[in-house]
């Protein structure tokens, strides 16, 4: 993938007033088939060919089933119209039984009102004794309907009767009969709808279709995702995966928020997104940790700056819950995937496990030699992570609470770990100074599959790392105060974000809001987002400022420490 710092920031995307449900119908029988033909296409050109015979023969049966159903709907409105009552009849065999009894109900009744019609008043009451009398209770349409045949055995004509006042005719009722028996046994055969149509198989359909075209319509929405986002790439990135909308990866560069609410140092933070909003949880020196909610105004999803980029003026997060329980500095907070409970470590050796909606502690894990420095679940929550000052990284099982595997860094203190999605890769820093990624398939002796270099960490054990912006970025704290962020795939330093007055310990990242968070030394938990505008006018008051230090007597410059006013331009005094 491209380095995320191509991302740049757009004018807020258009947003179409078509909603994709919209679009088009799913169940349009032609939608049906073109969709049948793309799937035959691309297992054609993949050479998927044992796939591909499955789905012709699943659907050139339904393609011979509705053949079928068609020649039998033809079959039937012949019979009815010339009064074929006995051929009529013997195309319902293959009816489900509740359509079967109607079928035969119309039919009956057909012939029945044409015997009134001819007045063979006699061969009409036999004929309504033996064939309709049966079926009075299952197939009649309304509980009075048989009374009123009945009735017709003392009228000259069906449209005598006050019933029966819509009679139009034998040829009349016979064109109306049959086309309501043809609905009914084409009904029967709509699931075959979805298939080519008579004497076109899948292999002739694929060819009336454009060359490649699923692949050229899943290219197109993808496009579409990348035109639409608030952040466009100035170069097209590389995409790997059609399981997820696409994110454009985004280096924030700018402060946004500031919370303050702990009593010493924030030595951990990591955030989710709750269907209530977006939560920040932090862990402190003053031995506790508290929940934050994120501001409401953060838009950054929907096109909305949001906020000013006045650096005076940041807001200050709310505290919405303090869990307590550990002896001493908490080192580590994480949450769990169900968002529901969270894990914590720290200086006593314990890892903890909390329920956040109840704030009560549920279990406790001993065992490490020293204190736990941070402490993590894997992606499907049935396993703690966990890495200490002695130098091991231990695997828990959440249920039974036993540790089922030890890795021993033969680095140090290991600082930091956290598992990736697909729980394949470990991401660990250690006290020296080492971010290093590791493939859990192969070993910890062996040697890493990537290290990231560039940042200092000569006297802090809570400086961590961490993957962002869908596991395409590495996070990372610093002695020098700045957030450091890294490309995950080639290694590559590409942004350092400076605003703690101290160590910043750690990152983390909201993919929903395409921001990250930082937290220090200075007590204080920030947030940094990707604002194009902020740089510009920086690089604008830089140039000023060399401009006005070559001048004699300087102008005023005064108005150039925060955005100006639309009807102040300094630049234009030159």
């Amino acid at each position: 993938m491209d380095p995320p710092q191509s991302a740049s920031y757009g004018t807020p995307p258009h947003r179409s007033r078509v909603l994709p449900r919209d679009a088009l119908d799913p169940r349009n029988p032609q939608i049906k088939r073109d969709i049948i033909r793309m799937i035959a296409q691309y297992l054609h050109n993949e050479s998927y060919f044992a796939s591909l015979m499955v789905l012709q023969d699943e659907a050139n049966m339904k393609t011979s089933e509705q053949q079928s159903r068609r020649a039998q709907s033809k079959r039937l409105r012949k019979a009815v119209l010339e009064g074929d009552w006995d051929v009529a009849a013997s195309l319902a065999k293959n009816l489900p039984r509740q359509h079967h009894k109607r079928y035969l109900y119309a039919l009956y009744r057909q012939e029945y009102m044409e015997l009134i019609e001819k007045q063979e008043y006699q061969k009409a009451f036999a004929y309504l004794n033996r064939r309709l009398k049966p079926m009075e209770a299952t197939a009649a349409s309304n509980p009075t309907e048989f009374q009123n045949l009945c009735y017709l055995l003392t009228c000259k004509s069906v449209a005598d009767s006050p019933h029966f006042m819509g009679w139009e005719g034998v040829m009349a009722g016979r064109e109306k009969l049959s086309d309501e028996l043809a609905r009914l046994v084409e009904v029967e055969g709509g699931a075959a709808a979805a298939v080519p149509s008579a004497g076109a198989s899948l292999a002739d359909a694929s060819q009336e279709i454009p060359p490649d075209r699923l692949v050229t319509l899943l290219q197109q929405a993808v496009a579409y995702q990348m035109e639409f986002r608030r952040y466009h790439p100035r170069m097209v990135p590389e995409v790997t995966s059609l399981a997820r909308d696409y994110q454009c990866p985004v280096v924030p560069n700018v402060q946004r928020d500031l919370f303050v609410g702990h009593c010493s140092s924030v030595k951990e933070l990591v955030a989710v997104t709750l269907a209530s909003g977006s939560r920040l949880a932090s862990a402190s020196g003053d031995g506790t940790v508290r929940l934050w909610a994120l501001p409401s105004n953060v838009a950054l999803a929907q096109g909305d700056l949001g906020g000013s980029d006045d650096s005076d003026s940041q807001p200050i997060g709310t505290s919405l819950a303090t869990l307590t329980g550990h002896q001493s500095d908490v080192y580590s907070v994480a949450f769990h995937p169900d968002q529901s409970h969270v894990v914590t470590g720290g200086h006593d050796r314990v890892v903890r496990l909390y329920d956040v909606r109840a704030v009560k502690e549920l279990k406790s894990f001993a065992g490490h030699e020293a204190g736990v420095l941070q402490a993590t679940t894997n992606a499907h929550g049935n396993l703690l992570v966990s890495g200490s000052r002695d130098g091991t990284v231990r695997f828990w099982d959440v249920l039974s609470g036993v540790c089922v595997r030890t890795l021993t860094q033969p680095l140090g203190a290991v600082t930091s770990v956290q598992v990736s999605r697909d729980g394949l890769y470990l991401l660990t820093s250690s006290r020296h100074g080492s971010v290093r990624l590791w493939d859990l398939r192969i070993g910890s002796d062996e040697r890493p599959l990537q290290r990231f270099r560039g940042h200092q960490n000569t006297s802090s054990s809570f400086l961590r790392a961490t993957f962002a912006a869908e596991e395409s970025l590495i996070l990372g704290g610093s002695d020098c105060g700045a957030l450091h962020v890294w490309d995950r795939k080639n290694g590559d330093l590409i942004q350092k974000l400076k605003g703690h007055s101290g160590a910043a310990y750690r990152g983390t990242w909201s993919d929903k809001q395409s921001m990250a968070a930082s937290c220090g030394e200075d007590g204080t938990v920030r947030t940094w987002w990707n604002n194009d505008k902020s740089r510009a006018w920086n690089c604008l008051q830089n140039f000023l400022q060399k401009r006005l230090r070559n001048r004699s007597p300087p102008p005023q410059i005064g108005v150039l420490r925060n955005s100006p006013p639309h009807d102040e331009r300094p630049w234009s005094r030159w």
